[in-house]
């Protein structure tokens, strides 16, 4: 029978936090409600097209003679996340662009921001996502993850400065084998229905 109260049309809580960075070691949430490990960053507004993950199966199609298809089998499998970061904040900086940011004091005592936009590969870093939908709740937990890309920042009058992000993930050395992990806490829902 349809049930349209497992639906989700997932949006920001109401604490703000959508998306969080924290070192690789950070001790990780094993749930979707209990409160995160301090380490964790909320990187603040994202962009309205919100959060988008892609998985990639490369799987080969093998044929029989006489053209039917007898089996499909896979060759590799992969998990990434695309978001917007709106903030120009220097924990949103250091995703971006790594650890050459610069934090500093003019004359008048206004903050000012060195920012390096180094070429180095970025570092492997453990990241949160997390949504609601009234009393739903929802939190990918990407246990070992990089930021792979960033799209083009476009200085623009009539429109956002953002920073359009690409985070691949991977399994971890050690703990859960998967590299993403998803956690629903689904309130009022009994386990049975």
């Amino acid at each position: 029978m349809p049930d349209s109260s497992i639906i989700w049309a997932p949006t920001r809580p109401d604490s703000g936090g959508v998306f969080y960075r924290a070192p690789l070691g950070t001790t990780l949430p094993t749930n979707a409600t209990s409160p995160l490990n301090a380490l964790f960053v909320d990187h603040g507004w994202l962009g309205e097209e919100g959060i988008t993950v892609t998985t990639e199966r490369d799987i080969q199609k093998h044929y029989a003679f006489g053209s039917d298809l007898v089996k499909t089998t896979q060759g590799s499998y992969a998990e990434s996340l695309q978001l917007s970061l709106l903030e120009t904040d220097p924990d949103v900086l250091e995703t971006v662009f790594g650890t050459g940011i610069t934090l500093g004091v003019d004359g008048a005592g206004n903050r000012t921001v060195k920012v390096e936009h180094r070429s180095k590969q970025l570092p492997r870093s453990a990241f949160i996502v997390q949504t609601v939908d009234g009393n739903k709740t929802r939190r990918l937990v990407i246990q070992e993850g990089a930021v792979v890309e960033v799209g083009e920042i476009v200085y623009v009058h009539n429109d956002l400065l953002k920073y359009t992000i690409t985070v691949d993930c991977y399994k971890p050395a050690t703990g859960n084998a998967e590299a993403v992990i998803e956690y629903i806490h689904d309130a009022g829902k009994s386990a049975g229905s």
